[in-house]
């Protein structure tokens, strides 16, 4: 009874915001073109700098489901190994992004975007698109998508526009060498070690994706979003 508790309060307690650290790198300021983020051309350009906020909130998303996948991605520095670190917070319970990693510069938005990267899934609802089911680990929030599970829950309330709610989460996101650790609001929820020789026995979309990814050799830390969600305070 306590525990559940206590799991109430958390969910409506708000994270401290990230801060400039030693050692890491700003990546977000407040004008995502000025910061050298460039939105994939083939793709949805819903994305916009929140104006007239306190911290820098990049935007994301349309307020109804016409949506649709878009990219954006920062193209001034290549990173090996990171932390990256992130807030965000989602309007709707559909609300469905994520973070995509060790990816190739998006000439063309299609399929291969999956196939080819690491992606840090946003998504209450834990959807299965090829199994149209719900609260599936490989595909909720903190999950390495279809790859590694979220093996837990720690994702705040939702903050309907205009609710006067304000309830951000935090990602922590670590890359090294084959391992990577996935923390949301300070909870471990993924961790895992790709294996050699890059690729996993299922699923098959699974397989392709850790072989391509692993043999590129940086890492571009990407956003993408076909819903409504905001992110802040980039560092990496």
């Amino acid at each position: 009874m306590l525990l559940i508790a206590e799991c109430g309060i958390e969910r409506y307690s708000q994270v401290q915001p990230i801060d400039n650290e030693t050692g890491f790198k700003t990546l977000y300021r407040g004008n995502f073109k000025v910061d050298m983020w460039e939105i994939a051309a083939s793709g949805s350009q819903n994305f916009f700098d929140v104006l007239n906020q306190s911290i820098p909130v990049l935007g994301t998303g349309v307020s109804d489901k016409s949506a649709g996948l878009g990219t954006l991605w920062f193209t001034h520095k290549k990173f090996r190994y990171f932390v990256l670190k992130l807030d965000w917070k989602a309007f709707d319970i559909e609300a469905n992004s994520g973070i995509f990693l060790r990816m190739p510069e998006p000439k063309v938005f299609n399929d291969s975007l999956y196939n080819s990267s690491i992606k840090i899934q946003i998504d209450k609802r834990g959807y299965d698109f090829p199994n149209n089911t719900y609260g599936s680990p490989l595909h909720k929030t903190g999950a390495v998508y279809e790859v590694f599970p979220a093996q837990g829950w720690a994702v705040k309330v939702l903050s309907p526009r205009n609710s006067g709610t304000d309830y951000w989460n935090s990602y922590q996101i670590r890359v090294q060498g084959n391992e990577i650790e996935v923390k949301l609001n300070n909870q471990l929820l993924s961790l895992g070690t790709f294996p050699e020789p890059f690729f996993l026995p299922t699923p098959a979309t699974a397989r392709k994706r850790v072989r391509k990814v692993l043999l590129v050799y940086n890492v571009i830390p990407k956003l993408f979003s076909s819903a409504t969600s905001e992110f802040k305070n980039y560092n990496s």
